[in-house]
């Protein structure tokens, strides 16, 4: 059996959309699906606004950009998270405090951000690592007190939820990736989510070059031009065509991945395997196993290919590589470092079957004594 880790979802309805974007061109009408992707996730999610983006970390710049960051301003943000993140931070001439994350869910570590924060401290950057919420209400009780702004790093949340709540609309600001390795994608793109009405009117600016282009569309004003900073943070209609094409099913795909996910954890349970918490309102984005040491994981991944099974480990530590080491880093156990080394991505995706997904698990369990 050959089982990929994974296989980016099609509907079918990518090409149609795409050939209305081009015979939409060629007659000179409106082309919306831009507009309509973002009311469908506007809708979704119950975000106030919601922009789409190039990509999740076009999204996660122009937040920072929203914030006016100057140089020598502290942004709070994870180690165990995709370099976007302290890209951004860097791009602002701000300085991130890396912050170490749980044993359990590999989110951020809420008890460690008084020991974060400082009087240069202006926002924090939290990530829900595969889907799963990190705690808010304490994250958001500690911002309050700290007149902190929070940016939610929500890449992986199409969809996941905390109680009824999607995540990426509890801080002033969100961010959802539509990269081709997620749930639902546009083959490259992202969303901003701005949860903060006053934020609104400068996020249009900014996401047009900077230009006060919408209003002039709007007939706001008779001409636009340049009025703040900004970039071309747009999704194009071709990109948006695809992404509309998706969304039409993401409570199927979302649904199914659950299932999966449900499958996989039962397995685990009964192979006795240490895996990822089963937790409520998470969207079935990956599912790990927790090896003992990076050389069992090393070992378990050339034992699962040899039988056909591509199974990956994900982030390194942004406090340890070669420019993130002259930052500070608060921790209690180097959970990251240990995450790094232990974090066993299995094969998820829609369509896949139970069949599979035993399959993987047999071979798990029989690396094992």
């Amino acid at each position: 059996m050959n089982i990929p880790f994974h296989i980016p979802y099609v509907s079918g309805l990518e090409d149609i959309n795409i050939a209305k974007t081009i015979a939409q061109l060629k007659t000179g009408k409106d082309i919306s699906f831009v507009a309509q992707c973002e009311q469908k996730l506007k809708a979704l999610t119950k975000s106030h606004q919601v922009l789409l983006t190039g990509s999740c970390t076009q999204a996660l710049e122009m937040a920072l950009l929203l914030l006016r960051l100057k140089p020598g301003d502290e942004v709070i943000c994870p180690s165990f998270t995709y370099v976007s993140v302290v890209n951004a931070i860097l791009k602002m001439g701000a300085i991130p405090v890396f912050v170490d994350c749980r044993d359990d869910t590999m989110n951020i570590d809420e008890t460690l951000l008084k020991r974060a924060v400082s009087s240069s401290t202006k926002a924090m950057i939290i990530m829900h690592y595969a889907g799963v919420s990190c705690d808010m209400a304490a994250i958001q009780s500690f911002a309050r007190s700290h007149q902190i702004t929070i940016v939610e790093d929500a890449a992986h949340c199409m969809l996941a939820y905390n109680g009824m709540e999607h995540l990426g609309t509890f801080g002033d600001m969100g961010t959802i990736s539509f990269h081709y390795t997620k749930n639902i994608h546009s083959f490259h793109g992202g969303c901003l989510l701005i949860n903060n009405p006053e934020l609104y009117d400068r996020a249009l600016v900014l996401r047009d070059n900077g230009t006060n282009k919408n209003a002039f569309t709007n007939g706001i004003v008779d001409k636009y031009t340049w009025v703040d900073v900004g970039g071309n943070f747009g999704m194009s209609e071709l990109v948006a065509a695809c992404l509309h094409a998706q969304l039409e099913h993401v409570e199927q795909v979302t649904n199914e991945r659950i299932q999966l996910w449900n499958h996989y954890y039962q397995a685990c349970q009964e192979h006795k395997i240490n895996c990822t918490q089963h937790t409520i309102g998470h969207n079935g984005h990956i599912f790990y196993i927790k090896c003992k040491n990076l050389l069992e994981r090393n070992q378990l991944i050339s034992h699962l290919k040899a039988v056909g099974v591509d199974a990956r480990f994900h982030y390194q530590p942004l406090h340890q590589t070669a420019i993130g080491t002259s930052f500070k880093y608060i921790t209690l156990g180097n959970h990251s470092k240990k995450a790094s080394e232990m974090v066993l991505r299995l094969p998820l995706y829609f369509g896949m079957t139970k069949q599979e997904v035993d399959y993987v698990i047999q071979h798990v369990s029989n690396f094992y004594p």
